[in-house]
Parts: C-alpha cells; sequence; structure tokens
C-alpha cells in the first residue's frame, strides 16, 4: 500500500489548508499510541505498513476528530445570552 501516492490525498490537504480550516492541526502521536495504531491497522486490515504510513494514517484520523469534535460556533446574541446567564448565576 502506498498511502503518500494516493490520488485522494492532494484533495483533502487541500481541504484542510483552506481558511476555514486554517487552525494548527498539529498533535504529537507517542511512540506507543503509533505502534498500537499500526497494529489495530494491520489487524483489521490483514496489511503490512510502515512507521511513515502509520504515522500519517494516525495524524490524519486526529486532525479529522479534531474538526468533528469542535463545537458549532454560536451566534453573537447567543454568547451574549450565555455570558449574562454565567454572571448572573454567582
Amino acid at each position: 500500500m502506498t498511502f503518500a501516492s494516493d490520488d485522494s490525498i492532494g484533495y483533502f490537504d487541500g481541504l484542510f489548508q483552506s481558511t476555514i480550516f486554517s487552525y494548527p492541526l498539529v498533535m504529537q502521536i507517542t511512540e506507543e499510541a503509533l505502534k498500537e495504531f499500526k497494529k489495530i491497522y494491520e489487524e483489521d486490515y490483514q496489511e503490512k505498513i510502515t512507521e511513515a504510513e502509520a504515522l500519517e494514517m494516525a495524524q490524519g484520523l486526529i486532525n479529522l476528530f479534531s474538526i468533528i469534535a469542535r463545537p458549532f460556533p454560536q451566534k453573537q446574541s447567543e454568547r451574549e445570552n450565555l455570558e449574562e446567564q454565567n454572571q448572573n448565576s454567582f
């Protein structure tokens, strides 16, 4: 498997570099976590991958989850109401 040469990679790189996703998408992956990711991948797909491929895939997965896990932006009025409620609760 040559994940780095996959045609879809260029599409997603461009997507993550757009202005919508301009925040940093970098998170350190420990060696232990990378080994676990590689083991799980190889068990699920019965395919050996290199450390570099595992790192690329794991980082992509982390980036995806960091995007999905972000809260929806609130409208200014909703934010002001929440701030007012928080101030009144003390």
